[in-house]
């Protein structure tokens, strides 16, 4: 494959070359992705130098073989390049590096099935190396490079349509996640205050609002909207750890506004009193940012060892702070507005029951057994005024 980049007063072009010496055929394309799908479509034509009705009414012309990682690389500068994001390309990047190329070779991928790609999915399975929704997240990277190469004429049929995923434990049901409960959550963050107080304000302010750490460092003093009657904060950008840099986008896309604590105003209007509107709320510079960010992680671990807590990671704050919130009467529509979820059902998954929740719904449901012409919190649905009607009362016509 040969492609010249050339520049001309209309803008750049692709040259693409194929063919020998003998039989070489060049064309121009505006393109880089038509260029390299004009050569992959050259590259094994039974007469390269034959016009292109003669190859489309060639019955032995066929499609020519590429390897998956040619495709992904193809997949990437035609699609990926532009509408998704870096943090995406890199991380899909690492998953054909590791494990899709590796495996599946150089074999062309218009020869793969269906039970190839199941295939591939049990076998990571078996390994047990992944856990089964990573397994499942490279799936839906194959699936998405077939069905682009489907829909640009590359492949006939996308082969890993139709797999059946791995089964994930809903971590709503799962008694093994952990989120760190009232006496811990209080515990940790008072030695974090001992221990490491310049990270002290910045696990507390994710304590208190369930933001992202990612986000927790990108705050800058003009994010902090402090009124008088409802003082909030504004979160609007977010430190991504893949390209390790700072973006002026959230996870989602959208900016949110979360509620601000009287307890959690105390930390932040010492650090803001300087600041500029532009400057970052915990740190002097970005670089101090980025150093900051890859050892907080240690630290936070470290402090819950000292107090004898089984470590949880940083993100297990957010979920604490959906436990947190709907154990003290929080309302599911205001949390998931303020996490930033597009969904219900991801709300859901953050929030868990609690020991707070056990104690509040231990009598909430009460049956009156000893007198049972009195009902006790449990009534069924009928009117009020024949509930304490005795079994041998009739009930009386409402039309009489």
């Amino acid at each position: 494959m040969n492609i010249e980049v050339l520049k001309t007063n209309n803008g750049t072009v692709y040259k693409a070359t194929v063919g020998s010496r003998e039989k070489r055929i060049r064309k121009t394309f505006k393109r880089k992705l038509d260029a390299e799908r004009w050569v992959v479509a050259m590259s094994q034509s039974p007469e390269v130098g034959a016009t292109p009705n003669q190859r489309a009414s060639d019955p032995t012309k066929k499609v020519a073989a590429f390897s998956f990682s040619e495709l992904f690389r193809l997949f990437q500068n035609g699609y990926a390049e532009i509408q998704q994001e870096r943090a995406t390309q890199i991380r899909e990047a690492k998953i054909v590096q590791d494990h899709l190329a590796p495996y599946f070779g150089d074999r062309d991928v218009s020869t793969l099935t269906c039970k190839d790609i199941q295939q591939y999915v049990y076998y990571e399975a078996r390994r047990g190396e992944l856990k089964p929704a990573t397994i499942n997240k490279h799936h839906q990277v194959l699936h998405k490079n077939f069905a682009w190469a489907v829909k640009n004429g590359l492949m006939d049929e996308n082969p890993a349509a139709g797999i059946s995923k791995l089964p994930i434990e809903d971590s709503v049901y799962s008694p093994n996640f952990k989120f760190l409960e009232g006496s811990d959550l209080f515990a940790a963050i008072r030695k974090v205050r001992e221990v490491y107080p310049k990270e002290f304000p910045i696990l507390f302010t994710a304590a208190c609002t369930g933001m992202r750490i990612g986000e927790v460092c990108a705050l800058q003093r003009k994010d902090l909207l402090d009124t008088v009657q409802n003082p909030v904060i504004l979160v609007r950008r977010t430190f991504c750890s893949a390209t390790r840099q700072f973006k002026d986008t959230t996870k989602g896309g959208n900016a949110r506004v979360v509620p601000a604590s009287d307890q959690l105003l105390s930390v932040l209007r010492p650090l803001a009193e300087s600041k500029k509107a532009s400057d970052l709320v915990f740190f002097e510079s970005e670089a101090q940012a980025k150093t900051t960010r890859n050892i907080l992680h240690k630290k936070w671990t470290r402090a819950q060892r000292l107090c004898g807590i089984e470590p949880r990671t940083v993100h297990a704050l957010r979920h604490t702070y959906a436990t947190q919130f709907l154990s003290h009467g929080g309302s599911t529509f205001a949390l998931q507005r303020i996490l930033g979820h597009s969904s219900a059902k991801i709300t859901d998954k953050y929030s868990h029951f609690s020991e707070v929740m056990v104690e509040r719904s231990r009598n909430v449901v009460q049956l009156a057994l000893e007198n049972p012409g009195v009902p006790g919190k449990c009534t069924p649905n009928v009117p009020l005024e024949t509930q304490n009607r005795l079994p041998h009362q009739k009930q009386k016509s409402p039309i009489s």
